[in-house]
């Protein structure tokens, strides 16, 4: 928040920045004031004077200024803020570049007209307008990157809208910051800001199908990913499956090029992708994901394949 990278965090950064200063001298007024009562009330002690008994106010101007001056100071931080929220809030124009639905308890990122779904990661040309259209898969959400956008909830069954324009490149955390169940926590995503040429790259690279395994453990992994039925809940581009996924799970077709798994709750390396297939339930109490009782063989098997998935 102290460090926006875009014009819209930019305002609501300016002005809390605003409001925290005119705070603290508001604090050191009243502090002054109080501190000076209590000497002067000390010193007419120790001299044997009594405090006067309470008389007809003899400062109307005084009072008057004393009330014109807060009243003043809140028509000011009004203004400031309608300006900021219209700044920090712009009227979106045309379709979405990308559709986030929040999940119990990960984030699905689609760009639309692409054929590009990944999850709990946002990529983003440097220096364009991006207009985000939110909803809910499941319960009430809250979508927020800190230095780059407002907060904004996801309310189940309405569509919600964010604009912002990311100003410089690199990797921006995000958070879901509504409070929808147990995972709370691990609802984390990561915003990544590239040059043009860079996204257009990782696009481009994003809409091809899964790699074929490349190994004989990965053949293995992807045997088992048959047997197990995983397309009953993930999809996976370019690999034949019965029926539809219902959607439970994020897509996996690139699974291996993404940075974290669990919506953050590990680094995402072979290692760990076998943890997680061996028994999701420890690492992330509560998820979709149900153990199914994997053999290590099958789970270093199955986590080759999926790290493989580039």
């Amino acid at each position: 928040m102290f460090d926006p990278v875009s014009p819209q965090a930019s305002a609501i950064s300016d002005l809390f920045v605003l409001v925290l200063w005119i705070c603290a001298g508001i604090l050191v007024v009243v502090l002054t004031i109080i501190t000076y009562a209590i000497v002067r009330a000390l010193r007419e002690r120790a001299r044997g004077e009594e405090a006067p008994d309470a008389v007809e106010n003899d400062y109307p101007m005084l009072e008057a200024i004393w009330t014109a001056i807060p009243l003043a100071i809140v028509i000011a931080i009004f203004v400031v803020s309608v300006g900021a929220a219209r700044e920090s809030d712009p009227v979106p124009d045309g379709p979405p570049d990308i559709v986030v639905r929040g999940h119990q308890w990960w984030w699905e990122v689609e760009y639309p007209g692409s054929g590009v779904i990944t999850a709990n990661e946002i990529h983003l040309p440097v220096g364009r307008t991006v207009h985000a259209e939110l909803v809910s898969g499941d319960v009430l959400h809250d979508f927020w990157v800190p230095q780059l956008s407002r907060k904004m909830d996801v309310v189940p069954g309405r569509v919600h809208h964010v604009v912002f324009e990311p100003q410089k490149t690199g990797t921006y955390e995000g958070i879901c910051a509504e409070f929808c169940g147990v995972q709370h926590a691990w609802m984390r995503f990561d915003v990544f800001v590239h040059t043009q040429e860079e996204f257009d790259a990782w696009l481009e690279a994003q809409a091809k199908p899964a790699d074929p395994p490349a190994s004989e453990e990965a053949k293995a992994g992807l045997a088992v990913y048959n047997r197990e039925t995983c397309s009953t809940c993930h999809a996976l581009a370019g690999v034949p499956h019965e029926g539809l996924p219902m959607q439970v799970g994020p897509d996996l077709t690139h699974l291996a090029s993404r940075r974290l798994l669990g919506a953050g709750v590990l680094v995402n390396d072979e290692a760990n992708l076998a943890r997680w297939m061996k028994n999701p339930q420890v690492i992330k109490e509560g998820c979709h994901m149900p153990n199914f009782q994997l053999s290590d063989q099958d789970a270093d098997a199955l986590a080759a394949y999926l790290h493989g998935l580039q």
